[in-house]
Protein backbone atom coordinates (compact mmCIF):
# COMPACT_ATOMS: atom_id res chain seq x y z
CA UNK A 1 0.00 0.00 0.00
CA UNK A 2 3.00 2.48 0.93
CA UNK A 3 4.24 1.51 -2.38
CA UNK A 4 1.19 2.86 -4.69
CA UNK A 5 0.62 5.38 -2.35
CA UNK A 6 4.58 6.61 -2.86
CA UNK A 7 4.04 5.92 -6.61
CA UNK A 8 0.40 8.07 -6.99
CA UNK A 9 2.51 10.74 -5.22
CA UNK A 10 5.38 11.19 -7.37
CA UNK A 11 3.21 10.74 -10.78
CA UNK A 12 0.95 13.50 -8.71
CA UNK A 13 4.37 15.81 -8.77
CA UNK A 14 5.11 14.81 -12.10
CA UNK A 15 2.00 16.08 -13.82
CA UNK A 16 1.89 19.26 -11.43
CA UNK A 17 5.45 20.26 -12.31
CA UNK A 18 4.81 19.42 -16.30
CA UNK A 19 1.73 21.45 -16.32
CA UNK A 20 3.20 24.82 -15.47
CA UNK A 21 1.78 27.33 -17.39
CA UNK A 22 3.69 30.20 -16.23
CA UNK A 23 3.61 33.58 -17.68
CA UNK A 24 7.68 33.97 -19.43
CA UNK A 25 8.94 37.36 -19.76
CA UNK A 26 9.65 36.82 -23.57
CA UNK A 27 5.70 36.93 -23.76
CA UNK A 28 4.08 39.73 -25.21
CA UNK A 29 1.18 41.17 -23.04
CA UNK A 30 -2.63 41.34 -23.78
CA UNK A 31 -2.86 44.51 -25.32
CA UNK A 32 -0.15 44.40 -27.48
CA UNK A 33 -1.66 41.32 -28.68
CA UNK A 34 -4.53 42.16 -29.69
CA UNK A 35 -2.97 45.24 -31.45
CA UNK A 36 -0.68 42.34 -33.04
CA UNK A 37 -3.37 40.07 -33.79
CA UNK A 38 -6.30 42.54 -35.24
CA UNK A 39 -3.94 43.64 -37.93
CA UNK A 40 -2.86 39.82 -39.11
CA UNK A 41 -6.40 39.44 -39.13
CA UNK A 42 -6.20 42.80 -41.82
CA UNK A 43 -3.48 41.25 -43.53
CA UNK A 44 -5.36 37.94 -43.82
CA UNK A 45 -8.46 39.57 -45.50
CA UNK A 46 -6.42 41.41 -47.79
CA UNK A 47 -4.68 38.11 -48.69
CA UNK A 48 -7.94 36.41 -49.24
CA UNK A 49 -8.74 39.26 -51.72
CA UNK A 50 -6.32 38.28 -54.31
CA UNK A 51 -7.63 34.72 -53.77
CA UNK A 52 -5.06 32.52 -56.21
CA UNK A 53 -2.79 29.77 -54.65
CA UNK A 54 0.35 31.45 -54.35
CA UNK A 55 -1.41 34.68 -52.76
CA UNK A 56 -0.17 33.88 -49.11
CA UNK A 57 3.33 33.66 -50.17
CA UNK A 58 2.94 36.30 -52.90
CA UNK A 59 1.15 38.27 -50.65
CA UNK A 60 1.33 37.73 -47.35
CA UNK A 61 4.91 37.45 -46.41
CA UNK A 62 5.81 41.13 -46.77
CA UNK A 63 2.46 42.35 -45.15
CA UNK A 64 2.94 39.80 -41.92
CA UNK A 65 6.84 41.13 -42.05
CA UNK A 66 5.62 44.54 -41.81
CA UNK A 67 3.53 43.77 -38.98
CA UNK A 68 5.78 42.32 -36.73
CA UNK A 69 8.40 45.10 -38.04
CA UNK A 70 5.61 47.82 -36.81
CA UNK A 71 5.61 46.15 -32.83
CA UNK A 72 8.75 45.56 -32.72
CA UNK A 73 8.92 41.50 -32.60
CA UNK A 74 10.16 38.23 -34.14
CA UNK A 75 7.82 35.52 -35.82
CA UNK A 76 9.81 33.05 -32.86
CA UNK A 77 8.22 35.56 -29.81
CA UNK A 78 4.63 35.66 -31.42
CA UNK A 79 4.83 31.76 -31.66
CA UNK A 80 5.58 31.45 -28.16
CA UNK A 81 3.27 33.49 -27.16
CA UNK A 82 0.51 32.22 -29.04
CA UNK A 83 1.31 29.01 -27.44
CA UNK A 84 1.43 30.40 -23.83
CA UNK A 85 -2.02 32.27 -24.56
CA UNK A 86 -3.85 28.98 -26.56
CA UNK A 87 -3.10 27.21 -23.36
CA UNK A 88 -4.83 30.07 -21.29
CA UNK A 89 -8.21 29.77 -22.77
CA UNK A 90 -9.88 32.90 -20.54
CA UNK A 91 -7.12 34.94 -21.62
CA UNK A 92 -7.15 33.97 -24.99
CA UNK A 93 -11.10 34.94 -25.35
CA UNK A 94 -10.43 38.32 -23.72
CA UNK A 95 -7.68 38.91 -26.30
CA UNK A 96 -10.23 37.80 -29.44
CA UNK A 97 -12.63 39.96 -27.96
CA UNK A 98 -10.79 42.79 -27.82
CA UNK A 99 -9.96 42.31 -30.78
CA UNK A 100 -13.54 41.94 -32.08
CA UNK A 101 -14.42 45.37 -30.82
CA UNK A 102 -11.31 47.28 -32.42
CA UNK A 103 -12.44 45.40 -36.13
CA UNK A 104 -15.43 46.29 -35.75
CA UNK A 105 -14.91 50.25 -34.49
CA UNK A 106 -12.83 50.41 -38.03
CA UNK A 107 -15.49 49.13 -40.04
CA UNK A 108 -17.70 51.25 -38.28
CA UNK A 109 -15.49 53.82 -39.11
CA UNK A 110 -14.96 53.18 -42.66
CA UNK A 111 -18.91 52.50 -43.43
CA UNK A 112 -19.34 55.77 -41.91
CA UNK A 113 -16.87 57.47 -44.59
CA UNK A 114 -18.17 55.53 -46.87
CA UNK A 115 -21.73 57.11 -46.52
CA UNK A 116 -20.42 60.51 -46.16
CA UNK A 117 -18.35 60.05 -49.46
CA UNK A 118 -21.59 58.30 -50.92
CA UNK A 119 -23.90 62.14 -49.76
CA UNK A 120 -20.97 63.96 -51.45
CA UNK A 121 -20.82 62.26 -54.39
CA UNK A 122 -24.53 62.32 -54.57
CA UNK A 123 -24.73 66.14 -53.85
CA UNK A 124 -22.14 66.95 -56.90
CA UNK A 125 -23.63 64.59 -59.77
CA UNK A 126 -27.13 66.90 -58.39
CA UNK A 127 -24.78 70.14 -58.79
CA UNK A 128 -23.94 69.16 -61.94
CA UNK A 129 -27.27 68.02 -62.93
CA UNK A 130 -28.74 71.67 -61.96
CA UNK A 131 -26.24 73.13 -63.77
CA UNK A 132 -27.29 71.20 -67.20
CA UNK A 133 -30.49 72.14 -66.95
CA UNK A 134 -29.70 75.74 -66.46
CA UNK A 135 -27.31 76.13 -69.12
CA UNK A 136 -29.86 74.66 -70.90
CA UNK A 137 -32.59 76.88 -70.07
CA UNK A 138 -30.45 79.61 -70.89
CA UNK A 139 -29.22 78.48 -74.36
CA UNK A 140 -33.00 77.59 -75.40
CA UNK A 141 -33.56 81.40 -73.69
CA UNK A 142 -30.84 82.39 -75.92
CA UNK A 143 -31.91 80.63 -79.01
CA UNK A 144 -35.61 82.47 -78.68
CA UNK A 145 -34.57 85.83 -78.12
CA UNK A 146 -32.19 85.22 -81.18
CA UNK A 147 -35.29 84.36 -83.40
CA UNK A 148 -37.54 86.52 -81.60
CA UNK A 149 -35.13 89.45 -83.42
CA UNK A 150 -33.99 87.35 -86.43
CA UNK A 151 -38.08 87.98 -86.94
CA UNK A 152 -38.01 91.37 -86.43
CA UNK A 153 -35.32 92.35 -88.77
CA UNK A 154 -36.83 90.22 -91.46
CA UNK A 155 -40.08 92.02 -90.91
CA UNK A 156 -38.46 95.52 -90.77
CA UNK A 157 -36.52 94.84 -93.94
CA UNK A 158 -39.47 94.28 -95.68
CA UNK A 159 -41.60 96.85 -94.69
CA UNK A 160 -38.69 99.32 -96.13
Amino acid sequence: MRKHLLLFFLALLFIVACSSNKKDDNVINQEKMMLILSDMHIVDGAVLIHGSADSLYKYGTKRYGLVLKKYGIDSASLNKSLKYYAGQPDEMIKIYDGIAKMLSAKSDSITKVQREQQKLETKRIEAKAKAEKKRKADSLKRDSIKAVKTIKLKTNKTIL
